[in-house]
This record gives structure tokens, C-alpha cells and sequence, in this order.
């Protein structure tokens, strides 16, 4: 496992957003994540490139609310379905939830 970090300068600090595993990328979202303009989540643009160098193909976000996972493939990301937009933490690739799989907990 590799942990992976970005600046987020509306903290004007380093942050933890996840880490690898293999060719997977898991992170734990909150319900302060969610973005409810877009109904999904968002990753900053710089970690979304780092998944490419680093070979990842699945994305899987952990719900800490539902407990339940939403999986997605890395060029959804920044495919016709994302949103690239800027709201204080950087820029970030926002991906509705209903283009991710979501898989119940249980």
C-alpha cells in the first residue's frame, strides 16, 4: 500500500486523500465529501494524474455514512461524465455517483 497526498491550499496544508493498492486507489469519503451540486464526489486533479502514471485502472470510494463502495474506472474521472471545477481546494475532477457502481454493504 501506498499512501498518497495533495495540497489542498484552502487548508494550506498537506492532506491524506487514499492510497494504491496495486492497480486499485481507495479512499474513505465522508458525508461532508460529497458534493451535492454534482451528486458525487470529487479527487484533485493532481491525484487523478498520479492514478494514471502510477498504472491504477479501479477507483474505490468507502461511504463512511452507508458504508457501502463506489467503484469506478480512472478515465471516468475526466471522461463526458466528470466536471472539472474549482471551489477552494484546488482543481478537482468531480464524477457523479450514478456513473460509479455502487456496491451495498454486506
Amino acid at each position: 500500500m501506498v499512501a498518497i497526498h495533495t495540497f489542498d491550499p484552502k487548508k494550506d496544508k498537506m492532506v491524506f486523500v487514499g492510497y494504491t493498492e496495486g492497480s486499485k486507489f481507495h479512499r474513505v469519503v465522508l458525508p461532508e465529501h460529497y458534493m451535492r451540486k454534482y451528486g458525487g464526489y470529487g479527487q484533485q486533479v493532481d491525484v487523478v494524474e498520479r492514478w494514471r502514471e502510477q498504472g491504477i485502472k479501479k477507483v474505490y470510494l468507502r461511504e463512511m455514512a452507508s458504508g457501502d463502495t463506489l467503484i469506478s474506472n480512472v478515465e471516468d474521472w475526466t471522461g463526458p461524465h466528470s466536471i472539472k471545477e474549482t471551489w477552494g481546494h484546488g482543481p478537482q475532477y468531480f464524477l457523479p455517483a450514478k456513473f460509479m457502481q455502487r456496491v451495498q454493504k454486506g
